[in-house]
Parts: structure tokens; sequence; C-alpha cells
């Protein structure tokens, strides 16, 4: 029989530390210390003592979720004992220590509701079960810069997250506001970005760059594609529209610079030959009246002759 006094349990990034970067990862393993004690309530004696620890979603009954050890290294299996040192009733243990052999502490942490059950020996699981807490500074951790990742903004406005870049001076390395990554193989299913309307997306960016909207962009300067650029900068609809910047210049007669220009020239061009084409007669062939002293080419061939009708 043993009675058993629970002195910590916390995370071990919960513990106060100085003031640093965030890693790319955390230590997932709990910090865990305990005083052991006889039905006479003195420490029981030094020595290697047989535990389980187990964790459960609910304050009794039910299945674990995790346990430190089982005999078949997931985390719901069947538990195993774990010999752990104890020293004047005082013990200590890391809970997800898989460099001891432990399971790693997978699971879901995001619910306020998981207990610890300890089971000594042949003892059965001690009650009632004692419920994790957080450290101060980790109720935090529910946010970023006091912004919540779920929450909802009232219908007077607001911000439901934000990303600020407060430091107003000039970036002599790369900086940047927000960095997505993905190493995703898949022009399919690998996406940058999306975003959507409850039903469905409605701006998508996939891991190629593709960028697809169900609505239109607004582009309040211009849109450049490989030198072309395309704005509504003019006085005109012939100065403003599609620049031809960056392209090759390859128009004899004519010196415009957008693609309406140029088509507006075509157009000049078109109309001049078709009203001229419509007056046209056989006097008007040469200056010289109706006839010539010119070869005249028929499929290739010539003929200084008269050409008669």
């Amino acid at each position: 029989m043993f009675v058993f006094l629970i002195t910590t349990a916390a995370y071990v990034l919960g513990m106060a530390v100085p003031k640093t970067e965030a890693a790319f990862g955390i230590n997932k393993q709990i910090n865990y210390q305990g005083k052991l004690m006889n039905s006479s309530g003195q420490p029981v004696g030094d020595g290697n003592y047989q535990m389980q620890f187990k964790l459960y979603n609910q304050a009794s009954g039910g299945s674990h979720i995790w346990s430190a050890s089982t005999t078949n290294g997931l985390p719901t299996g069947d538990p195993a004992d774990i010999s752990v040192n104890v020293q004047k009733g005082l013990f200590t243990i890391l809970l997800g220590d898989t460099d001891a052999g432990q399971v790693p502490l997978d699971i879901d942490w995001n619910n306020d509701t998981i207990y610890l059950g300890v089971k000594i020996a042949t003892d059965s699981e001690m009650l009632p079960r004692k419920r994790l807490t957080a450290v101060p500074y980790a109720l935090n951790a529910e946010m970023l810069q006091g912004q919540r990742a779920s929450s909802s903004v009232p219908n007077t406005g607001g911000n439901l997250f934000a990303l600020n870049q407060t430091s107003y001076d000039v970036a002599t390395a790369l900086r940047t506001a927000l960095f997505v990554e993905t190493q995703g193989t898949s022009n399919v299913y690998d996406y940058l970005l999306r975003m959507s309307d409850g039903s469905s997306d409605v701006f998508t960016v996939n891991r190629q760059g593709n960028v697809t909207t169900t609505g239109y962009l607004a582009i309040s300067d211009h849109l450049k594609v490989k030198g072309i650029r395309l704005d509504n900068v003019g006085s005109n609809s012939l100065t403003s529209g599609a620049y031809l910047v960056g392209a090759y210049d390859e128009f004899a007669f004519s010196n415009a610079t957008t693609v309406q220009a140029v088509l507006k020239d075509l157009d000049t061009v078109i109309g001049n030959v078709s009203s001229s084409a419509m007056g046209l007669s056989l006097q008007d062939v040469t200056s010289n009246g109706n006839t010539t002293m010119h070869a005249i080419q028929f499929a290739g061939g010539t003929s200084t002759n008269d050409f008669k009708f």
C-alpha cells in the first residue's frame, strides 16, 4: 500500500527561461515529480519501483489515450511498467522520454481535460486522477500576439488575425512578414494557399505559384507580363492600355507604343485601302492612259504585247 503525493507536473517548455527565439520544435516531455510514502505516512525505502503513468481525457473511467510504456509501443496499447528510482521517497521522471524507451507524447493537446493516472507496483491506479494544468505563461500559447487562430470578428469591424512587422527601418537582408513554404511535389493536391467562402475555394495558389480565383484581380497600378505592361496610364484610349515595353519593335510605318494604338493604325490603313479600291477604274491603272509599255505579269509570266479585253 503506497500513498502518493504529487509535487510537480509541468511541461519542460513551460518553465521560466530567459527570452530567446522560438525553436522549430518543442521538447514534448513532461517533467513529473512526486513523493512516495507508505501507509504510515513515512517515505518508502530507497530503490527502484515499478510504476505506470497513463493519460486520460476524462476524470474517471474510460480508456487511456497514452501510456508511458505499452506492450506494443503504441500510445493506447496495453500499459507496461517503468522502473523508477526513488530516494527518500522522492522521484523525478520525464514522461514521454523516448531516449529512455517511453512512448512519444504524440496526443491531441488542444483540449483542457487531460488527466494523469499513476499506478504503483501491484496497487490499483491511484484516485483521483490528477488534472494537468498550464504554468502561467503557457496560457498565452493559446494566442499569438494577443490574437486567436480561430475566433470571430463582430459586425462592427476588426481583424480576425493580423501580422505586423513593426520595425520601421531599411532591411539589409531578406525580411518577410509572412513566409509560406511547401515541399509537396503534387501539382494537383499541394497548395501554398487556399481561401474559401465556407463552401468552395475562391482563391488558391498551388505549389508552382499558379493563381486561381473565382472573382477578378483589382490592380491599382499596372500588370506586367515579361516586359509587356498593361495599365490605364494615358490621356485617351490610344495612349493607355497594353504597352509594348520590352517587346521587339518591328513596325516600319507605325510609332505606336500600345496595342490599341497599333490596332488603330491598322484600322486606318484598312479604311484607306478600302476607300481607294472601291473608286478604282481601268483608266486609273496608269498615269499614261489605258496603255503601258511596262511588263504585265500573270501567274509568273511576262508580256510586252498589247493586253486586250
